[in-house]
């Protein structure tokens, strides 16, 4: 083999299409028009990120004097994206679509000792069938992207994607076959045969077989058995109670060396398809795969090709609820990965970051990782094989065309891409698209067609995306992919199991994307690096940057580096939330989460732009484990009164092989409790006996962390509770604050917004056991006493708390000095308070005001738990034109899919008139709300009247306003005017 990776090529733009005209394959001199360029990498890195149109190759190559092969052949391993290629000025070979290898014969044009001239013109084609999402989230990469190669054969040869290899967990038998897909094997000898070695980890040989290839078949097919001995099953890593004594087999790539491949069949010498051995893996046996031609002179039989590959022996299956790996269930704990690569443009990880990308996801606790329509180099999957890493592939259709002039050639490219697939251990779920809205019916039928006939031992999908958009009948794997916040995740989570018991056929439940928070990039170090002109930056970089310099300016540093942390921590509470719920359910088969590094759309990474984990196993494992422990509280609670006994319970989610049997402890403030469970076999959720926890007595709000652990399992699990002190009013303060009653919510105004009407802002399924809230202060605050709108405000009442900001209201904090606590919401009077992804952004507290210095941890804690519990809206402050006159409480700092920084209140309070009137309002939940409950809205039992951060926070609002109000307010008052037209009169009528 001949590595053209080494030694210099050159590249020349042709943005005009003139080099066809002017015949650039055949000028042999170098111009200063031709730039150097290194294979493989995308053009972009030479001619810009914004070049995107024809570009020309050249390299020329001394053949060896020693070069004895027969015929000869270009290999390309992947071209981005359509491929004219010349040798010395005749044109060999075409190819169009990405992410697929192809060959051309050279061999009229090979003389040992002498220079082969290689041109290649190249279209990258934008918008090609086959660039898939990747090149929509991130950068266009065109050109010789992947290694180019030139590889020897004798009469006959078989790429090595023709040979296709099947083993056979229950018989110990390897299928092979040589020459799929009808592709013409071309024949130039007599007799042709092939033969198979099989080896195992230690290079010996331990089965071999083959035959006689008829020349008028275009495929051959035999099987070897592998003695029962010798059979080593192939496993998942990061499980959990592996017996003693399983033995472990792993092997490297076919690879560029020159060294005699092992097994019993002799080498062929110089073809550098090498197979090498690793000290461990997770069981894998190499196969080797030689044709041989009759010498018509001596009658010997001679090695002219030969492809060494790797196979594992497992089984992949479904039982209606549950993925089987070898028979067990195994809950898919998967990594999304669009192929987003900073450094690289390209979807090309080098094998070194592969290595070390999927070693920190095992240690973390996933077992697979979800290629988002790319392909990745060839090595990506042969390291996922070694380490046991799962891989969920989706072929590369995203929205593309489906006229009927394109079928054939999608049915070309889906037959390559299968091909990739069909011989890696690794690869256990293949979709033929994702998220394709209109995917044509009859292309469906056939892939459906193929993909069972040529993938056996992997599961199938035709649509990884919602139910709406598949057909049930054309998948093993029932699939959405839901994004949603924390108080609405828990009721379509619960109205998933609706959906699922309505299906005719049972399947396993799985999310092929999902669960996404965000946190805040390092942007002083991408400013500070010059990167500010990098392709990879936020969208927002500029305004996230001027947002920075604001909380610096007003607030101080350690205000910025503290909601820095934060972010971090609400990214990582709501992951952990979101997953631990949907293990909770025992047909629910695997979740892939949304993203493992960041890209320009969103902050959502594991990965940030520097190739920095924003959390580590410690993070993770508890619920990441194969068999992860999750607490149960009531209504799904952090928060709890001091004083208070709380039942909980412990889940057991055991997709796993083994069962799970007997105690576990609880430990909590200092004290340790016993839990039991019944036995719990494989597959399916144990619930343990109540647990009571007795809430310590406290004075301020305090975090205690809560342990589970259980005697058969490696890992535990662990959350922090929060603890209040009592803050019910005293009958001094009852006097001075007054409820206003009055102005009823209208239907229109509890009618819910259209995003509302359906999970994943209407993509999902359809919100049943969700309902919209509205706040309600006689529920909030039954132990004040009302005051009916439109009436005299009694002497001496200091503060309002009220749903609805009315032009008397106004006047009472304008001119007579009051305060007023609005309890936001979508209706007339309440500041717009909406529906908004709460994932895309994070929170940034000020401490100061009603949240103490010091106190903002438990606020970060709940916000997507007890605070947005059943009430989860938000003030769009900036299109209220608010921003620069209030001071936030609590604010969602937004940028998902944003060009620039958003905000978003959850609460904040600005001063009003000249008189130390003042406003505060806040979307928070504080309790039970005003809740629309029609016919079998049930919220999933997430009201349980036991909100107690909820309301502590709406009373410590009430006691600043009353108390210290005075101290730490904004110093210039919002202009009564901007709130003017934001008010309601009090007549009913104008509501």
């Amino acid at each position: 083999m001949i590595d053209l990776c080494e030694g210099e090529w050159l590249l020349r733009p042709d943005p005009g299409n003139v080099g066809l005209a002017e015949d650039w394959h055949r000028v042999r001199h170098n111009p200063p028009a031709w730039k150097p360029v290194t294979v493989p990498s995308a053009w972009q890195h030479t001619l810009g990120l914004d070049f995107h149109s024809f570009g020309w190759y050249r390299r020329t190559v001394a053949i060896p004097s020693d070069w004895k092969w027969q015929r000869s052949w270009l290999r390309f391993e992947a071209v981005a994206t359509e491929a004219r290629v010349w040798v010395n000025g005749c044109e060999v070979g075409r190819h169009i679509g990405d992410y697929l290898a192809f060959e051309c014969e050279i061999t009229g044009h090979v003389t040992p000792g002498e220079e082969l001239d290689i041109v290649v013109r190249v279209d990258e084609v934008m918008g090609h069938i086959t660039k898939g999402f990747h090149d929509m989230l991130s950068a266009h990469h065109g050109g010789l992207w992947q290694p180019v190669v030139i590889v020897g054969s004798g009469p006959v040869h078989v790429m090595p994607e023709d040979v296709g290899l099947y083993a056979d967990a229950h018989t110990g038998g390897i299928g092979v076959t040589v020459g799929q897909s009808g592709e013409e094997i071309q024949v130039n000898g007599d007799a042709v045969r092939v033969r198979v070695g099989v080896c195992n980890s230690a290079g010996t040989g331990v089965a071999e077989g083959g035959g006689e290839w008829d020349r008028a078949a275009e495929t051959f097919e035999c099987e070897v058995t592998v003695p029962n001995e010798e059979v080593v099953l192939w496993r998942s890593a990061a499980r959990e109670g592996e017996g003693e004594g399983k033995r472990a087999h792993a092997m490297c790539p076919y690879g560029t060396g020159e060294d005699t491949p092992p097994g019993p069949l002799p080498g062929k010498e110089g073809k550098g398809h090498r197979l090498s051995l690793l000290p461990s893996g997770p069981g894998l046996m190499g196969v080797r795969v030689a044709i041989e031609c009759r010498d018509a002179t001596s009658g010997q039989w001679v090695l002219s090709d030969e492809v060494c590959e790797r196979v594992g022996f497992r089984t992949v299956e479904t039982d209606g609820r549950h993925v089987l790996l070898n028979g067990e269930p195994i809950f898919l704990r998967g990594m999304l990965h669009w192929g987003h690569e900073p450094r690289h443009i390209a979807p090309a990880p080098t094998p070194g970051q592969v290595r070390a990308e999927m070693e920190q996801l095992l240690a973390m606790g996933f077992n697979c990782i979800c290629l988002c329509m790319w392909y990745a180099p060839r090595y990506f999957y042969e390291i996922a094989d070694e380490l046991g890493m799962l891989i969920w592939q989706e072929h590369p259709c995203w929205h593309s065309p489906m006229e009927p002039e394109y079928l054939d050639e999608y049915r070309r490219l889906f037959a390559g891409f299968m091909k990739r697939d069909r011989n890696r251990p690794s690869v256990v779920i293949v979709s033929a698209t994702c998220e394709h809205p209109c995917f044509d019916g009859e292309l469906a039928a056939w892939w459906w067609a193929r993909a069972k006939s040529e993938l056996p031992g992997k599961l199938h999908q035709v649509q990884t995306s919602s139910f709406a958009w598949s057909n049930p009948e054309q998948t093993d794997l029932y699939d959405e992919h839901t994004y949603d916040n924390n108080d609405r995740w828990v009721c379509y989570l619960h109205d998933l199991q609706a959906v699922l018991g309505e299906m005719e056929t049972p399947k396993p439940f799985v999310m092929g994307e999902s669960v996404l928070f965000t946190s805040w990039p390092d942007l002083d170090r991408i400013a500070c690096e010059g990167r500010a002109a990098a392709w990879w930056k936020p969208t927002y970089l500029e305004s996230g940057l001027a947002f920075e310099n604001s909380i610096r300016k007003r607030y101080g540093e350690a205000v910025l580096d503290r909601f820095k942390q934060q972010a971090d921590r609400y990214h990582l509470l709501g992951r952990k939330f979101q997953i631990e719920r949907f293990r909770s359910y025992s047909n629910h088969a695997g979740l892939v989460t949304n993203h493992l590094r960041d890209v320009p759309a969103g902050s959502f990474g594991f990965m940030d732009d520097f190739d920095q984990w924003r959390f580590g196993p410690a993070d993770m494992r508890g619920w990441l484990a194969e068999v992860p422990l999750i607490l149960e509280t009531p209504g799904h609670h952090r928060g709890f009164a001091s004083g208070d006994r709380v039942p909980v319970r412990v889940r057991v989610s055991n997709l796993s092989g083994r069962q799970i049997t007997g105690a576990g402890e609880v430990e909590f403030a200092g004290r340790t409790y016993r839990f039991d469970v019944s036995r719990v076999g494989p597959g399916e959720i144990g619930r343990s006996n109540p647990v009571e926890l007795e809430m310590p007595a406290v004075q301020k709000v305090t975090r205690h962390r809560l342990t589970v652990r259980h005697a058969g399992l490696e890992d535990g699990n662990e959350w922090d509770l929060w603890v209040f002190p009592s803050v019910d009013m005293d009958r001094e303060r009852r006097r001075v604050v007054r409820r206003m009653t009055g102005l009823p919510f209208t239907a229109p105004e509890r009618k819910w917004d259209d995003l509302e009407k359906g999970y994943s802002r209407g993509f999902g399924i359809e919100a049943k056991s969700w309902t919209s809230t509205m706040p309600d202060a006689a529920t909030l605050l039954p132990e004040v006493e009302a005051w009916e709108c439109g009436s005299p405000i009694p002497d001496g009442v200091q503060v309002i708390v009220t749903h609805r900001l009315t032009l008397e209201l106004l006047a009472f904090m304008e001119q007579g000095g009051g305060c007023v606590v609005l309890l936001a919401s979508k209706g007339a009077g309440g500041m717009g308070a909406r529906y908004e992804w709460l994932f895309g952004g994070r929170p940034l507290v000020v401490e100061g005001g009603p949240i103490a210095v010091g106190a903002s941890d438990w606020v970060v804690d709940l916000l997507g738990m007890d605070l947005t519990r059943c009430h989860a809206r938000v003030m769009p402050v900036e299109d209220l034109g608010l921003t620069d006159c209030i001071e936030p409480l609590l604010r969602l700092v937004y940028t998902h899919d944003e060009s620039c920084v958003k905000m978003y209140d959850f609460a904040w309070m600005a001063p009003v008139g000249a008189q130390g009137g003042m406003l505060m309002a806040t979307s928070l939940d504080h309790g039970s709300g005003d809740r629309d409950d029609g016919p079998g809205r049930n919220h999933a039992g997430l009201t349980d009247g036991r909100n107690v951060a909820g309301r502590y926070m709406l009373r410590k609002m009430v006691a600043y306003c009353v108390r210290d109000r005075a101290i730490n307010r904004p110093v210039t008052p919002v202009d009564p005017d901007a709130l003017r037209r934001l008010c309601v009169d009090g007549d009913s009528s104008s509501v």
